[in-house]
């Protein structure tokens, strides 16, 4: 199943790049990294698709299954809603929450490798972002 929710996601990102002008399906697929099982490695790099409108849950569903596509819907932001209650309905599914601490210490990785330009607003983001929403996924910060 990750081998085609590869070539999947790999399609659905291409021209897609990151902030470092990769492609961006290196992203996902770093965070597939985190994991060993099939399910997790599949939800983590199909974990993007629709938030960034490039795929449906319908599609993922009719492809990977209903227990991918409820993961992948916890991990897709909704329009208008913040990143505090995004992240607090991302725990509710426990794949999803694995994949959204993947998915964060990514992320955390990009922003200490951000160059000298944009290291300030870098630092904001993992501090005032990413830092709290780890450690409310971890259980260390149940009043996030």
């Amino acid at each position: 199943m990750y081998d085609e929710a590869l070539q999947f996601a790999t399609e659905r990102h291409k021209g897609q790049t990151r902030w470092d002008g990769g492609a961006y399906i290196r992203h996902p697929e770093s965070v597939a990294k985190h994991f060993s099982d099939d399910l997790h490695k599949t939800v983590a790099v199909l974990h993007d698709v629709v938030e960034d409108k490039k795929a449906t849950l319908q599609e993922v569903k009719d492809l990977f299954g209903s227990k991918v596509e409820r993961a992948v819907d916890a991990l897709s932001r909704r329009s208008g809603e913040s990143y505090k209650n995004f992240v607090r309905r991302c725990a509710k599914n426990q794949i999803a929450k694995a994949v959204k601490i993947a998915d964060i210490e990514d992320n955390m990785g990009d922003v200490s490798a951000t160059n000298s330009e944009s290291v300030e607003k870098a630092k904001n983001l993992r501090d005032k972002r990413y830092i709290p929403a780890l450690l409310f996924l971890q259980g260390d910060d149940p009043k996030y």
